[in-house]
């Protein structure tokens, strides 16, 4: 890992080096390569709207967000904007043209959600495509065929919604065998079908293999062989495939199944199911949504048009204004003024095409501060100012000024005149107005690191645009700024637009995202390599979840040396806060959908030898034990009850978390939480089930060893006196006359 250099304060660079750290008594702990303070990276860092305060110094990584959102509310508005800004850049070409599909997301029901590219399809994917999936009139009969060969390849065309129809096939299969779908389908990660052996894949499961149209389906013989193999082990195979197999017709009956798509309407009213169903008929009856369903090809188009009308619908759009359109009109308006209007108005239209439906306060003072980088010349001597009586129609036509439809206290946004306007214009502004863009990238820089998430977030997606224009220039000028400043807005920044660029344009530029942040994961500087950590905390750490998992588990366990051997306390601050930023990381992969992944990973580092690894587990667990489920129960018990693989994980994180060698109060202070919820819930029948999990769960830690059964008969004997003299406390605080409410 390396750094840049203050220069006021270290003119000759330090080497930093990592060397092993063996401990025979403990183990090994893995290192990784570091060095603060290449020149080169120093001059990186210098780049224009790059510095703030985290530049000054050197060794300096801020772990979490100097001036957190006390309420939450700005976290929940930047999450809302993160979510639909994905998808629109998901439907984005590069043409000025939309289209209604995103290769490395899905949506369920008007919401973003990732279905890995390789492994377990997570439990709450399969949750979601209950609640969103149509079936098509074909997966009943590749249900059917399932009981005749446990190997079948379902044959469509590309992006038609074939590996949704086998991975819901897939999970009716294991329940119609008594089987759990949780943790028992997976997707394949080989194209070449040759490496497939069927004696070697686990027992019990479903699994899929999307061939990429290049690649041919294998021949008959093919499936006759593996599926002896898939028989005796109770498991099946899906193989999705644009071409059919080799062999005769008679032949390929018993292995083939072509894929049909279901109803477009019945997908897209499907996707609207969280309204009631006279609201959704009174939709689909509207005459734009009419025409829009229309133009729709594929499920994706439909599953993407009901975002769009949900996302049109939560921003307050009455039904004649849903889906109206393109908005030619209003961009030709736009790109007018900007060839003819004065600079006032050209760059209020700039700024607000970046941060629409935000306030109008935040958006004049950041179109102002855009003014300023203007330098003045002959035509333009002064920085131009705001003509506040003229009134906000005055600026641009193109912006609207609307009141506070949330009641939030916020007052007055600016609002495009169009919905769909801020990305054609955008593109308008990048690629028209060429002179523009070393002040447009200067600006954009400076808002990664604005104290307020929505700007960020809607700054990264915009430069996520704009790399998709210009790819070297806009990740070296903003994204690579962002991650080597070292502060944490910045630093989220940078992983934001990762994410976002990831998924721009039908995803061709995913691959060479995933090869940046690949290289920044495995870079001699410790600020990339924070800033890899907060990318593998978005969808690309959900995707790759193997990957991102590997990465970090090599990063907790490492240490940071000085090229002399020598250590001191900024070094020891350097590696508490990379730790801190990977606990991050990782919760944030644990959020955005790799939940058993992740829980299995922390399990993992809880039985390693050294220290670190089982720290990090244990710090990770408490911040999980808190996370509440969708019942009353916490998210970890959730998901222990219905997928059994995850039990013996969760209790190897407690037996680690309460181990006597943490010294650390708080993992029995979240065990308590946990009990007292039980006995709370104990005579609930619909808890019934939790409730025997969580005693199975103590008695199981009582019988890891005699030191721990004995720490925990200690605890809950003080539990127990608290919640006495608890009651004690309240009952001699209730009046005579007053009686205990149970």
């Amino acid at each position: 890992m390396s750094e840049a250099p203050d220069e006021a304060e270290s003119p000759e660079p330090e080497d930093v080096v990592s060397t092993p750290d063996v401990d025979l008594s403990e183990g090994d702990s893995t290192s990784f390569a570091t060095q603060f303070g290449s020149s080169e990276e120093s001059a990186e860092t210098a780049q224009p709207g790059g510095s703030t305060e985290a530049d000054s110094a050197p060794n300096k990584l801020e772990d979490a967000d100097p001036e957190p959102d006390e309420d939450s509310t700005d976290d929940r508005a930047a999450q809302a904007d993160r979510q639909h800004g994905i998808r629109n850049l998901s439907m984005m070409t590069g043409d000025r043209a939309r289209l209604f599909q995103a290769e490395q997301i899905s949506i369920f029901g008007g919401e973003t959600s990732v279905v890995p590219r390789s492994g377990e399809v997570p439990g709450h994917v399969l949750s979601k495509l209950v609640t969103a999936y149509v079936q098509p009139s074909c997966a009943q009969r590749l249900l059917d065929a399932l009981r005749v060969s446990p190997v079948q390849c379902l044959v469509g065309p590309s992006g038609s919604g074939r590996t949704t129809a086998a991975i819901a096939t897939a999970a009716r299969h294991l329940e119609r065998v008594g089987q759990t779908a949780r943790g028992n389908v997976h997707i394949l990660a080989t194209d070449d079908i040759s490496s497939i052996d069927g004696s070697a894949l686990p027992a019990g499961k479903a699994f899929i293999l999307v061939l990429p149209e290049s690649v041919a389906a294998p021949d008959i013989a093919w499936f006759g062989s593996i599926g002896a193999d898939l028989e005796q082990r109770h498991s099946v195979l899906i193989l999705v495939s644009v071409n059919e197999p080799k062999g005769s017709a008679a032949l390929k009956a018993d292995w083939l199944v072509p894929y049909t798509p279901p109803p477009l309407d019945a997908i897209f009213k499907k996707h609207l199911a969280s309204r009631p169903p006279s609201r959704v008929d009174a939709l689909c009856a509207l005459p734009d949504v009419r025409m829009a369903l229309q133009r729709c090809r594929v499920p994706r188009d439909a599953a993407m048009l009901a975002a769009d009308v949900l996302a049109d619908m939560a921003s307050g759009l009455p039904d004649q204004e849903l889906l109206k359109g393109e908005p030619t009109a209003k961009l030709g308006q736009a790109q007018q003024e900007l060839n003819e209007g004065e600079l006032w108005h050209r760059i209020l239209l700039v700024a607000t095409a970046v941060m629409y439906d935000l306030s109008a306060g935040t958006v004049v003072r950041e179109a102002k501060r855009l003014a300023e980088l203007h330098v003045p010349n002959g035509i333009q001597t002064e920085v131009p100012k705001v003509d506040w009586f003229n009134g906000p129609r005055y600026w641009s036509a193109c912006v609207d000024l609307v009141g506070d439809q949330a009641d939030s206290g916020a007052g007055q946004i600016f609002r495009l005149a169009h919905p769909r306007l801020a990305i054609p214009l955008l593109e308008v502004i990048w690629q028209d107005h060429v002179g523009e863009r070393d002040v447009l990238l200067d600006w954009l820089c400076g808002l990664g690191a604005h104290p307020i998430k929505r700007v960020r977030v809607k700054a990264a997606q915009a430069a996520a645009q704009l790399a998709c224009y210009d790819f070297d220039v806009v990740v070296r000028e903003v994204i690579h700024v962002w991650a080597l400043n070292g502060g944490f807005r910045p630093r989220q920044s940078a992983a934001v637009a990762l994410e976002a660029l990831a998924v721009a344009a039908e995803g061709r530029f995913a691959r060479r995202v995933r090869g940046l942040v690949q290289g920044w994961a495995h870079s001699n500087n410790v600020r990339l390599l924070a800033a890899a950590m907060a990318a593998y905390g978005t969808f690309l750490g959900a995707k790759d979840p193997d990957e991102a998992l590997a990465r970090m588990e090599e990063i907790v366990g490492g240490r940071v040396r000085r090229w002399d051997g020598r250590r001191d306390a900024s070094i020891d601050h350097v590696e508490r806060e990379l730790a801190n930023i990977v606990q991050r990381a990782l919760l944030d992969v644990f959020a955005a959908g790799a939940q058993e992944k992740v829980i299995q990973a922390l399990a993992r580092w809880a039985g390693l030898p050294h220290w670190r690894w089982r720290k990090a587990a244990a710090r990770s667990l408490l911040e999980l034990a808190r996370k509440e489920g969708a019942s009353r129960w916490p998210l970890l018990i959730e998901l222990t009850s219905v997928q059994d693989n995850l039990y013996d994980a969760v209790l190897a994180l407690w037996r680690n978390a309460l181990d006597a060698g943490q010294r650390d109060e708080a993992p029995w202070e979240a065990l308590r939480r946990w009990c007292d919820q039980a006995d709370e819930l104990r005579g609930d029948p619909a808890a019934a089930e939790s409730a025997a999990l969580t005693e199975k769960l103590l008695a199981d830690i009582r019988a890891s060893s005699s030191a721990l059964a004995d720490n925990l008969d200690f605890h809950r004997r003080i539990w127990a006196f608290r919640k006495a003299k608890r009651q004690v406390a309240r009952s001699s605080s209730l009046s005579p006359n007053q009686e205990e409410t149970p």
